[in-house]
């Protein structure tokens, strides 16, 4: 049974694949592996380098390690990685899903892990996130082993189920951060079990309940503590991240409307597989074919889980299903099993046909174009997501064959959207991986642009530094009905993504700084009516320019972009600055020596609160064997870019100096501060230095 699931695993997953016609966008999954698989290949040492050096990054290589063998044997086509991304990680999700599902239905053991590993295979959604190339089905096999050495003992009387849950628990949010919701939800149901425990025992025993609660408390705890050892222990910086991180703020663009939400889920399971799989628990509990225990475990999860995607976070990928798809799975196998056990022997046959025709049909209906007729009782089946073929793959091959052939040597780019369906960095980025040899990708410096509201910044920045724009229009819109766009898509409202739309006005109302590129005469045509033009920098975008620019999409954009700190960079060049915020919420300058700087300071801006009087401290310190000393110039501006205070500048002339500057306005509500930084040398400005501007501070008074 085992040869035939790996048979029909790859046979299904080489099927899909190789239908499709599309670029692989998504985060790079793919490319991130055969990049290990390389390092790997040069030695030993360089793949394990390659590997660890990921570890404190928000999405690691760790997931690649088991699928460097693939690469390095059968070779880099995304045929073997979607493959091996299907037998490393797919296949052990379903035999633990049949490991499950022994532990929750009385009846034979073989039998029923088999077709409980069936059934979730059936499952279309549970097919997806391998298509896409993403390899989350890991994390919820790792969450659901951790539930399966639970519900062996789930008094947790022998010590080594304590730290192999938290171990399993912590790699799983190691695996996809993501899983710490997963984690989350079996900690809870623990707790809720051990409380039902307790009141179950305590009217007989009130003492005896007492202490075994403790016991139960304690162990959970450590369960608890051994999963967060496990994340600092093997990638602290991640796990340092995730604590001080608002993920939540971050990520309230993705956040939907609960009848939204509710909708969408039903639509990727179908309703007819959520109603078989409640039916199923429903019977098994009335029939006694379930344990009892496990079904109240399996149930508190459930609950848990449905709360918090469902009500709390609404995120719509399509991968979070992966969080609900176990109680799906084990509602199935439940009713299933009940209908074969406690039905006449006259009526099995009938009944297990039609639910497993209506499983094969849900499959089918999912994964092949077969699906996408309309029909009133369409929702019963699962929403239709066969393999993408892009209409535009061509149009969309010769747009990126231009922007190679006019960017040269490096010349950045903004490319304005965020639907990688029809164009984005990422989806660029993808072709030119997709379509030219090793050696000749990603000639195409791209810059990270902002696409989402809540996650991003202020686009002038970036705006100042791109010598060439790329703008689709119309922007694609999905405000409706999200079941009848592609899984595969962003599905954001546009009203989401106002960073992006603005720079779209920017362009077709001609703003100041649109002056400053002229249109080319080429224009390319993607899917759905998008005619993509290209503009090229004339001349660099004067300070005042740029902070007029930043007012209006201030004024457009309304509440500030969630990752926009309060300081920012007005250079032209993306290479000579950095801004980072201390853990103090000071902040942290750096002006770089680039080769080939014009004759402007490296200018940065200060978007915080301020009043007409002002203070600026931090302290300086100053880089390079040739720097003689360096030049901080700060002054107040307003909306329109015009200089509204006295110039305070301060020189330096040691290797580290402490910074303190005084500004008063006239203007009662000055709007920003500059501050400018070059060397003592005018002419040379910061060619022959590095100047770190640290512990930056802005007080009002």
């Amino acid at each position: 049974m085992f040869a035939l699931l790996v048979l029909l695993i790859a046979i299904a997953t080489a099927l899909y694949t190789s239908s499709e016609r599309n670029f692989y966008w998504w985060i790079d999954w793919y490319y991130k592996t055969i990049e290990v698989a390389g390092a790997f290949r040069q030695s030993p040492i360089a793949g394990i380098s390659n590997f660890l050096q990921s570890l404190g990054a928000e999405r690691n290589k760790i997931y690649t390690l088991p699928l460097v063998p693939f690469i390095l044997l059968f070779g880099e086509s995304r045929l073997v990685y979607q493959i091996g991304l299907a037998l490393v990680y797919l296949l052990p999700f379903s035999l633990v899903m049949g490991g499950l599902g022994t532990r929750l239905i009385a009846a034979n053991s073989i039998a029923v892990f088999w077709s409980t590993a069936i059934f979730s295979l059936l499952i279309p959604i549970n097919w997806i996130p391998t298509f896409l190339g993403i390899p989350d089905t890991g994390g919820a096999g790792l969450i659901g082993l951790a539930i399966w050495i639970y519900l062996q003992d789930m008094r947790l009387k022998r010590w080594w189920r304590v730290p192999a849950i938290g171990v399993l628990l912590g790699s799983a949010i190691l695996f996809r951060r993501h899983f710490a919701y997963g984690a989350i939800a079996v900690l809870v149901a623990m707790s809720l079990q051990a409380s039902i425990f307790f009141w179950t025992t305590r009217r007989i025993k009130p003492q005896l309940a007492w202490q075994k609660l403790r016991q139960l408390a304690v162990k959970i705890g450590l369960i608890a503590i051994i999963c967060f050892i496990t994340l600092a222990a093997i990638a602290w910086q991640f796990t340092y991240n995730a604590l001080v991180t608002d993920y939540r703020g971050l990520y309230a663009s993705w956040s939907f409307p609960i009848h939204t939400i509710v909708e969408l889920y039903a639509a990727y399971f179908g309703w007819a597989t959520l109603i078989l799989a409640a039916l199923g628990f429903l019977v098994g509990i009335v029939t006694r074919t379930l344990y009892l225990p496990a079904f109240s475990f399996i149930w508190l999860f459930g609950v848990v889980s449905v709360v918090e995607w469902l009500i709390l976070l609404r995120y719509a990928n399509v991968f979070y299903c992966l969080h609900l798809s176990p109680i799906v799975v084990l509602g199935l196998a439940s009713g299933i099993w009940t209908a074969y056990l406690k039905l006449k022997v006259k009526f099995r046959p009938l009944v297990s046909g039609i639910v497993i025709f209506y499983l094969i049909s849900n499959l089918v209906f999912g994964l092949t174009p077969i699906g996408k007729f309309q029909h009133p009782l369409r929702s019963l089946w699962t929403l239709n997501i066969p393999p993408l073929v892009r209409a535009d793959y061509d149009e969309a091959i010769q747009l990126v064959a231009y922007l190679r052939q006019i960017a040269t040597n490096k010349k950045s780019i903004y490319i304005v959207g965020f639907q990688r369906l029809q164009l984005n960095s990422g989806m660029v980025r993808a072709v030119e991986r997709s379509v030219y040899k090793q050696n000749e990708r990603d000639n195409l410096l791209l810059l990270g642009v902002p696409q989402v509201d809540s996650q991003d910044f202020y686009p002038v920045e970036r705006l100042l530094q791109a010598e060439y724009v790329v703008i689709p229009h119309p922007l694609p819109n999905f405000e409706s009905d999200f079941t009848k766009v592609p899984v595969v898509g962003e599905w954001l409202p546009l009203k989401e993504h106002d960073v992006v739309t603005v720079v779209s006005n920017a362009f077709q109302q001609n703003w100041e700084i649109a002056k400053d590129f002229q249109l080319l005469p080429v224009q390319f045509h993607l899917a759905n009516g998008a005619v993509v033009s290209i503009y090229q920098r004339l001349r660099p975008t004067s300070i005042e320019t740029a902070i007029h620019t930043l007012a209006t999409m201030q004024q457009r954009i309304g509440q500030r972009p969630g990752g926009q700190l309060d300081w920012m960079s007005l250079s032209h060049l993306w290479q000579d600055n950095k801004v980072t915020k201390n853990i103090t919420r000071s902040y942290r300058l750096l002006a770089y020596a680039v080769p080939g700087r014009g004759t402007q300071p490296i200018s940065f801006l200060y978007l915080g609160t301020l009043t007409n009087r002002t203070q600026v401290t931090g302290k300086v310190t100053l880089f390079g064997k040739t720097c003689n000393g360096a030049t901080l110039s700060i002054e107040m501006r307003d909306r329109q870019g015009q200089l509204v205070s006295a110039i305070a500048s301060q020189s330096f002339t040691h290797k580290s100096y402490k910074l303190q500057v005084s500004l008063a306005s006239q203007n009662p509500e000055p709007t920003y501060l500059l501050l400018n930084a070059q060397t003592s040398d005018k002419n040379d400005l910061i060619k022959s230095c590095i100047v770190e501007i640290d512990s930056l501070k802005v007080s009002n008074f």
